[in-house]
This record gives structure tokens, C-alpha cells and sequence, in this order.
């Protein structure tokens, strides 16, 4: 999908979610896109804490209604701060375990309505979300650089290419990088 860009941590707590937000904002804010951040971490998200704003209903309620999906059922769903539109996680429990069929009905309904769809996804991968990797025009292995994120990050992306990536869409992002690191 050419508009379609996965963000995923080598390991939890590598400020994935922070670079999603703050590339939306850059793509939203000065570049004018039509933008879109989906956060597939279902139990654990965090944007909503980033942004300050609850979810207007959220990403289970979409993936769990994506046979019915409609633009009411989008815009009564969708956050809106900063420039950005949002699909948050409302951290729930109990509900659908999405597959891909689910995100794929929520991916093509969004594809035409946006420039860039960037997809906040968890550490740990499924089903569902390894088709995310695969389809995603670029996917980001996001590290921080300590010795075990950027182990993780090279093992994450020989993971991907095991899963049917193209190596070529599949790149290292570090995060916190100091001056003379």
C-alpha cells in the first residue's frame, strides 16, 4: 500500500510512539499531508496520554465494525489534534483479536482519504500486524542506541524479511541519539 508506513520497536519502550506522533506532526503541520496515525497497540497505547485527548470511540470499535465501515462509523471513531487524525486505542480488554482481514477493510477504507497512513504497531507481532509489515510502502524498526535495542533492531529485521518484507522497505530509525554516540 504506497501510503501506508509501519513503525515498530525493536524492543518496548524505544520511542516508537513518540516518532510516529512527531513525524505526523512534521508531515501534517509544514508539509500539509493528509495524515493518519492508527494505533494497532491495542493494550498498551499511549498516544492519547501524548496528545491529551480521549478517543472518540477508537481503533477496536473500527476493526471490529471494518465489514460495516462507513464514514459515520469513521468520523464518530477518529481523534483529531494537531493537525493529525488518530485512531487511538481505548486499552480494553475483551473485544475481537483483529486479523488481517479487519485491518485490511480499515486500510483500504482509509488509503483514499489520506496522504500517509502511519501505523503504530506493538512489539509483539501477529498475524494481523505482519501483514501490516508486509504491505507497508516503509517499515520502521525504531531503537534506541544501547547494545541490546540495536541487536534487537538487526534481529527484527531479518524477522521481517523471514515474513516476506522486501528487505529494501525495511529500515533502522534510532531514537535518542546523543552527539558523539
Amino acid at each position: 500500500i504506497d501510503n501506508l508506513y509501519a513503525f515498530l520497536p525493536a524492543k518496548a519502550g524505544c520511542g516508537t510512539s513518540t516518532l510516529v506522533l512527531n513525524t505526523a506532526a512534521r508531515l501534517a503541520g509544514s508539509l500539509g499531508k493528509r495524515t493518519l496515525i492508527l494505533e494497532a497497540d491495542l493494550r498498551s497505547g499511549v498516544l492519547d496520554i501524548m496528545i491529551g485527548a480521549a478517543p472518540s470511540g477508537g481503533s477496536q470499535s473500527v476493526l471490529e465494525l471494518a465489514g460495516q465501515i462507513d464514514t459515520f462509523l469513521w468520523e464518530n471513531n477518529i481523534t483529531r489534534a494537531h493537525g493529525i487524525e488518530f485512531l487511538l486505542t481505548r486499552r480494553e480488554t475483551g473485544g475481537i483479536i483483529p486479523d488481517w482481514h479487519h485491518y485490511h477493510q480499515v486500510l483500504n477504507f482509509a488509503r483514499s482519504k489520506y496522504d500517509l497512513i502511519l501505523v503504530d504497531l506493538p512489539e509483539l507481532v501477529n498475524p494481523a500486524t505482519v501483514e501490516i509489515v508486509r504491505r507497508a510502502a516503509s517499515t520502521f524498526v525504531t531503537c534506541t542506541a544501547e547494545i541490546a535495542p540495536l541487536r534487537l533492531a538487526k534481529l527484527r529485521c531479518e524477522e521481517m524479511a523471514l515474513w516476506g518484507a522486501p528487505k529494501t522497505r525495511i529500515h533502522i530509525l534510532l531514537n535518542r541519539a546523543l552527539k558523539g554516540e
